[in-house]
């Protein structure tokens, strides 16, 4: 029994007659009545009487019409679901990012994936850069959100987001302005740093030395948790990146003052090992973060999104 004499079977049940179910099949009569000939033979039934008029199914006819029906239903059905896979983006990703955009997208990056691209599972590992670094180059993750050390022929990054460091304070602290542009203003505010060894530490002491001056940091505290703490508590401030209190700005707890023209900023990259060419799960899901994270920074004046990702580049996505 074939796929095509069931259809037959059933254009000329529909028509009651084989030269109208020919027209409408655009086979010649001939090879239809052929066919039908031959499905009664193998099954041993009559399935069509003849007529003057045409034809009309026998109680045979009838039953093998329901079940081709059925069955050609099933077999449409069948290829839509092979087409449909086509089109589905399936695999696992592993995404290495730095606790402050964890803290700040991760859970905005889990629901828009989950949503987007539910055939893909998603794994976020958090680290330090430093540590994210040496998992992208071991291939223990696919993608990273992070701060590179250095350039490198290793891995690949392109820049997401540059922040503008923030002179954090108590939301409803009075004393902190929108903006500070000198380092007279800012040597005025009492600091919780962490210890030297931090990056932005390192930073904040490189733009000082520049102006011959030593921040007034009276904590030195190698915690954001316990420095943020003392910062909403009031009285004591940090210099931080803006993704280090994305939510804290947002549930008013912190208030941030833009360190302007001091040469104080950090660009968030996304990576990727150059090791070989990425899969389509991976690629669609930093297009994704490519968006998403840019978008969610963009009506915050601590942010400045520096542009799109080539999505084109050969080794990369």
């Amino acid at each position: 029994m074939k796929l095509r004499q069931l259809r037959y079977l059933v254009e000329i049940t529909k028509q009651q007659s084989f030269g109208r179910a020919a027209l409408q099949l655009r086979v010649a009569q001939p090879a239809l009545s052929y066919q039908i000939r031959n499905l009664e033979d193998e099954l041993g039934v009559q399935l069509f009487i003849r007529h003057a008029g045409g034809v009309v199914p026998t109680d045979a006819g009838k039953s093998l019409y329901h079940d081709a029906i059925d069955i050609l239903a099933r077999v449409e059905q069948a290829k839509a679901n092979v087409l449909k896979t086509q089109h589905v983006v399936q695999g696992h990703v592993s995404v290495g990012m730095i606790p402050s955009a964890c803290l700040a997208f991760g859970q905005e990056i889990v629901d828009m994936l989950a949503a987007e691209l539910p055939g893909v599972t998603i794994n976020i590992a958090e680290g330090f850069s430093s540590h994210i670094e040496e998992w992208l180059v071991s291939g223990e993750v696919d993608l990273a959100v992070f701060y590179p050390s250095a350039s490198t022929s290793v891995y690949e990054v392109q820049p997401l987001i540059e922040q503008t460091l923030v002179l954090a304070g108590a939301f409803n602290d009075d004393k902190l302005p929108e903006t500070i542009s000198d380092f007279e203003t800012l040597m005025k505010f009492p600091l919780v740093s962490s210890t030297r060894r931090n990056k932005v530490r390192k930073l904040l002491d490189a733009a000082a030395s520049k102006h011959d001056i030593s921040l007034p940091i009276a904590i030195e505290l190698d915690s954001l948790p316990a420095i943020k703490d003392l910062v909403i508590r009031g009285g004591r401030y940090a210099i931080l990146e803006p993704l280090a209190i994305y939510r804290e700005v947002q549930s008013k707890l912190i208030k941030p003052c833009r360190l302007v023209n001091m040469g104080m900023s950090r660009t968030l990259y996304l990576g990727w090992a150059t090791s070989g060419p990425l899969d389509k799960s991976t690629r669609e899901v930093a297009r994704r973060l490519e968006r998403l994270i840019p978008r969610s920074c963009a009506a915050n004046p601590m942010f400045t999104d520096i542009g799109e990702i080539d999505i084109s580049v050969a080794t990369a996505i």
